[in-house]
């Protein structure tokens, strides 16, 4: 299991994304999932966590769910953002269903600024300003 961490860093005003760890399961359950989540980020603000990405197997909703009871029992009463089996996937299909019944060309637009900046070189402008 690899364990990368994403958060805002204040001094750059940046998502940054960092590989933390890996933890090494063989045929796993959730209670294995968990003690090996838990070594995985010790040190780490668990009352700071907001979601654990995951895919569909049913032994990773059984972890989320031991996960967030094992939470509640240290006192810690921040839940979990649910979005756990193929999250993207769901919340791209969300934005398409949107888009369609919107009737709004926003793929349309999108494709044709990908377009257009993709083949732009990628330079920096200085401007000096006179006064």
């Amino acid at each position: 299991m690899d364990l990368v961490v994403r958060y805002f860093d204040d001094s750059t005003n940046r998502v940054i994304t960092n590989y933390l760890t890996s933890v090494f399961l063989g045929s796993a359950t959730a209670v294995d999932l968990l003690s090996k989540f838990k070594e995985g980020i010790v040190g780490l603000p668990q009352n700071k966590l907001i979601q654990i990405s995951v895919d569909g197997p049913s032994v990773n909703w059984s972890f989320l769910d031991k996960y967030e009871q094992d939470l509640t029992n240290e006192g810690i009463d921040e839940k979990i953002l649910n979005i756990v089996s193929f999250g993207l996937h769901v919340i791209n299909g969300a934005f398409q269903t949107g888009h369609q019944e919107s009737g709004w060309k926003i793929n349309s637009v999108l494709r044709a600024m990908y377009c257009l900046f993709k083949d732009t070189p990628a330079r920096r402008a200085s401007f000096t300003a006179v006064t």
